[in-house]
């Protein structure tokens, strides 16, 4: 909820953060909490998030209410923010079931199925861990809508702003949803030119954030636990002999890598993909493509349990994202793993890593040569190419002068639904 002027939202329960910056550039967020005790008095506790001792422990004061809004006022002017008008309740778990990253599932029978799901869960954890101070438990829908803001904001207004002003934002952002800053530094923008991977990387950390928060929502209202798999509708198994023939395959030069597979099957993503191919009337081998698609191993939980999602709000695309904003697919598994954990794009050096394979609604080609056009959106590539499913961008291998390999990249979520999962070295 962002504070416009000096008047506070409610006189119940509030929480304000503001991220600080030591001499030596370490960040810290500073939070302030308000509650009303209904005595005539409310609890003002100051603390730096994340901390339980030290000097910098939770520290409570007893106010008479006559000095809410003047203290509500004092933390406004120094550059607090209004992260929270609603105190959480706590959550209580009867802990009778198998526990999968804090999370009580119903066990998965799968001993191989298992281990893999583990391993995205605590994949994704450990990036939140090394991202947030704040417990996921404690993250509200009011924080959330609060933090997609801010970056709708930066990526809306980001050609306007000059560093200070990007910068500002971006730890508006830090305090509406408590980062870990351990370096503030470091993750300030230097110059214009790093404002466009900064946004990106942001809305991706943000997304695999969201989705947790979303899952232990949705946990919460299951009154039998589920296994994990029942709870994200999902169908999923080791690949079959002539499965894995396949997909060895599809890997082509790159099938010496290959570690293991497993065959998925969302049941939401995938009836969405056949009601627009039924629309569309496109069938197997009349404009569905299996292709390719990679990514860091801490998003393929997310990846796999929501599908590829198009945030209309994000407007900046990386260094190699080169048609606009869309899901990027690649016919070749080479493109693929330059953007997974080892890759180039993504900057990582790990031993193993993520592939999937899709099925993806071609349809009709908007082929493109030569160059690039980052304004394409859904509504664009129809303007420029009446009845176009996707965008064909092609490679040197196949007519093209500026990529070394095929890219193909559909605007509408409902194009695309995972059919396997590749675990390479």
């Amino acid at each position: 909820m962002k504070t416009t002027n000096l008047i506070p939202p409610n006189t119940e329960y509030l929480e304000l953060n503001f991220v600080g910056e030591t001499a030596t550039g370490r960040g810290n967020n500073q939070q302030y909490v308000m509650e009303n005790l209904h005595d005539g008095t409310f609890r003002g506790t100051e603390s730096r998030v994340g901390i339980t001792i030290g000097r910098h422990r939770p520290r409570s004061f007893i106010n008479p209410m006559e000095k809410w809004d003047e203290i509500f006022q004092s933390k406004v002017s120094r550059g607090y923010m209004v992260t929270k008008t609603k105190k959480m309740e706590q959550k209580v778990i009867e802990k009778n079931t198998s526990s999968i990253n804090g999370n009580e599932y119903a066990p998965i029978a799968d001993a191989s199925v298992n281990k893999v799901v583990t391993l995205l869960l605590e994949c994704t954890t450990a990036v939140l861990s090394q991202n947030y101070r704040i417990k996921i438990d404690d993250i509200s829908d009011e924080m959330i809508a609060f933090g997609q803001s801010i970056l709708k904001e930066l990526s809306s207004g980001y050609s306007k702003m000059s560093v200070a002003e990007f910068n500002n934002k971006l730890k508006a952002l830090y305090a509406a949803i408590p980062r870990r800053i351990d370096n503030l530094s470091k993750v300030l923008a230097k110059r214009k030119l790093d404002f466009n991977d900064i946004i990106a990387d942001e809305q991706e950390l943000f997304d695999v954030m969201v989705n947790r928060v979303r899952n232990a929502h949705d946990l919460d209202n299951c009154s039998v636990r589920p296994t994990v798999l029942e709870a994200f509708h999902l169908d999923w198994r080791d690949v079959t002999e002539e499965e894995q023939n396949k997909v060895l395959s599809m890997l082509k030069g790159n099938a010496s890598q290959y570690v293991k597979a497993w065959r998925i099957r969302n049941r939401r993503t995938e009836e969405r993909f056949d009601r627009f191919c039924q629309q569309e009337q496109l069938s197997k081998g009349h404009g569905i493509d299996h292709l390719f698609h990679g990514s860091r191993t801490e998003n393929f939980w997310s990846i796999v349990t929501n599908g590829l999602l198009i945030n209309p709000d994000c407007r900046v695309q990386r260094i190699g994202s080169m048609f606009g904003n869309g899901t990027y697919f690649a016919p070749l598994a080479q493109k693929s793993l330059g953007y997974t954990d080892g890759g180039y794009w993504a900057g990582g050096n790990t031993d193993v890593r993520f592939l999937a394979i899709y099925r993806v609604a071609t349809g009709k080609h908007y082929d493109i040569y030569h160059g690039s056009d980052s304004s394409l959106t859904k509504a664009v590539l129809q303007k420029k190419c009446p009845g176009a499913h996707c965008v064909w961008a092609h490679g040197r291998g196949t007519g093209g002068t500026t990529l070394f390999n095929d890219e193909v990249v559909v605007y509408d979520e409902a194009q695309s639904t995972i059919e396997y999962l590749i675990m390479m070295k």
